[in-house]
């Protein structure tokens, strides 16, 4: 795939049509497959931007640091499927690059603030963004 269109079949069903005759039937749905994809792709991009503009909005007000605001963006990002076994201490401070003390202390906050919910709890504590009020 590039930019959203598969090249090996465009040049099969090209190809199809040029040498059929005058049926350019297998193009035309070839074409309308293609439509099709790049506005189900433009509505998901819609519906991610839409989501990162409500949370933001909902969650204006509350203080974060940069290191915080920098992993919600990640975090929004990932969304709908979101960060794969949740966002651990680990992840954090892979991602920001500091300590494990500060990675759980930002995440209490973060969790403190709203912003995320834990989804798994004991050893291995995780996060995810909390959505529930968009």
């Amino acid at each position: 795939m590039n930019g959203g269109i598969d090249r090996d079949s465009y040049y099969e069903v090209l190809e199809k049509s040029q040498k059929g005759g005058c049926d350019i039937t297998t193009w035309l749905i070839w074409f309308l497959q293609m439509y099709v994809r790049a506005i189900e792709g433009s509505q998901e991009t819609i519906k991610k931007a839409l989501l990162v503009a409500k949370f933001w909005q909902r969650n204006n007000q509350i203080e974060i640091n940069e290191r915080q605001i920098k992993v919600t963006n990640q975090l929004l990002e990932a969304e709908p499927m979101g960060f794969e076994g949740g966002l651990t201490n680990r992840k954090y401070v892979s991602l920001t690059k500091v300590s494990r003390e500060t990675a759980k202390r930002d995440l209490g906050d973060l969790e403190k603030k709203g912003i995320l919910k834990r989804i798994s709890r004991g050893r291995s504590v995780s996060f995810s963004l909390n959505l529930e009020f968009l």
